[in-house]
Protein backbone atom coordinates (compact mmCIF):
# COMPACT_ATOMS: atom_id res chain seq x y z
CA UNK A 1 0.00 0.00 0.00
CA UNK A 2 1.21 3.53 -0.80
CA UNK A 3 -0.18 6.83 0.41
CA UNK A 4 0.03 10.12 -1.49
CA UNK A 5 -1.24 13.65 -1.03
CA UNK A 6 -1.51 16.66 -3.27
CA UNK A 7 -3.83 19.57 -4.03
CA UNK A 8 -6.66 19.42 -6.55
CA UNK A 9 -6.61 21.70 -9.58
CA UNK A 10 -7.77 25.28 -9.14
CA UNK A 11 -10.33 25.04 -11.93
CA UNK A 12 -13.61 23.14 -11.99
CA UNK A 13 -12.50 20.87 -14.85
CA UNK A 14 -8.76 20.79 -14.12
CA UNK A 15 -6.51 17.88 -13.27
CA UNK A 16 -3.72 17.16 -10.80
CA UNK A 17 -1.19 14.37 -11.38
CA UNK A 18 0.49 12.23 -8.73
CA UNK A 19 3.44 10.13 -9.92
CA UNK A 20 2.84 6.70 -8.37
CA UNK A 21 6.16 5.00 -9.20
CA UNK A 22 4.48 1.60 -9.62
CA UNK A 23 3.86 -0.85 -12.42
CA UNK A 24 0.28 0.21 -13.15
CA UNK A 25 -0.72 -3.36 -14.00
CA UNK A 26 -0.10 -4.26 -10.35
CA UNK A 27 -2.46 -1.59 -8.97
CA UNK A 28 -5.58 -3.30 -7.63
CA UNK A 29 -7.33 -0.39 -5.94
CA UNK A 30 -7.31 3.36 -5.39
CA UNK A 31 -9.11 5.35 -2.70
CA UNK A 32 -9.20 9.14 -2.78
CA UNK A 33 -10.70 11.77 -0.47
CA UNK A 34 -10.80 15.53 -0.96
CA UNK A 35 -10.91 17.76 2.11
CA UNK A 36 -13.38 20.38 0.86
CA UNK A 37 -13.64 22.07 4.27
CA UNK A 38 -11.45 21.66 7.35
CA UNK A 39 -12.04 18.13 8.63
CA UNK A 40 -14.75 17.37 6.02
CA UNK A 41 -14.04 14.97 3.15
CA UNK A 42 -15.82 13.71 0.01
CA UNK A 43 -15.08 10.48 -1.86
CA UNK A 44 -14.73 9.88 -5.59
CA UNK A 45 -17.91 10.38 -7.66
CA UNK A 46 -19.79 12.20 -4.89
CA UNK A 47 -22.88 13.55 -6.67
CA UNK A 48 -25.06 14.99 -3.92
CA UNK A 49 -23.45 18.42 -4.40
CA UNK A 50 -22.23 19.01 -7.97
CA UNK A 51 -19.48 21.41 -6.84
CA UNK A 52 -17.87 18.53 -4.86
CA UNK A 53 -17.62 15.96 -7.67
CA UNK A 54 -14.26 14.52 -8.77
CA UNK A 55 -12.84 11.31 -10.18
CA UNK A 56 -9.46 9.79 -11.01
CA UNK A 57 -7.73 7.78 -13.67
CA UNK A 58 -4.59 5.67 -13.64
CA UNK A 59 -1.89 5.91 -16.31
CA UNK A 60 1.40 4.06 -16.61
CA UNK A 61 3.09 6.72 -14.46
CA UNK A 62 0.42 8.78 -12.68
CA UNK A 63 -2.84 8.87 -10.80
CA UNK A 64 -4.69 11.83 -12.21
CA UNK A 65 -7.30 13.55 -10.05
CA UNK A 66 -9.97 15.04 -12.32
CA UNK A 67 -12.24 17.81 -11.07
CA UNK A 68 -15.82 17.38 -12.28
CA UNK A 69 -17.12 20.25 -10.17
CA UNK A 70 -19.91 22.40 -11.55
CA UNK A 71 -18.15 25.51 -10.23
CA UNK A 72 -15.24 26.64 -8.06
CA UNK A 73 -17.37 29.23 -6.27
CA UNK A 74 -18.30 28.73 -2.61
CA UNK A 75 -17.70 25.30 -1.12
CA UNK A 76 -16.01 23.27 -3.83
CA UNK A 77 -13.19 20.80 -4.39
CA UNK A 78 -11.05 23.29 -6.32
CA UNK A 79 -7.54 23.88 -4.94
CA UNK A 80 -8.16 21.59 -1.93
CA UNK A 81 -6.06 18.87 -0.27
CA UNK A 82 -6.56 15.34 -1.55
CA UNK A 83 -5.25 12.13 -0.03
CA UNK A 84 -4.89 8.95 -2.06
CA UNK A 85 -4.20 5.36 -1.01
CA UNK A 86 -3.08 2.86 -3.64
CA UNK A 87 -3.27 -0.88 -3.03
CA UNK A 88 -1.03 -2.95 -5.28
CA UNK A 89 0.44 -6.42 -5.71
CA UNK A 90 4.13 -6.84 -4.91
Amino acid sequence: MKEFSTTTAGTNTGTAAITHGLNSSKIIGVQALVEYSTGSFVPVAYTYSPELNFNYLITASDIIIVNNASTCAGTSICDKPVKVVVTYKE
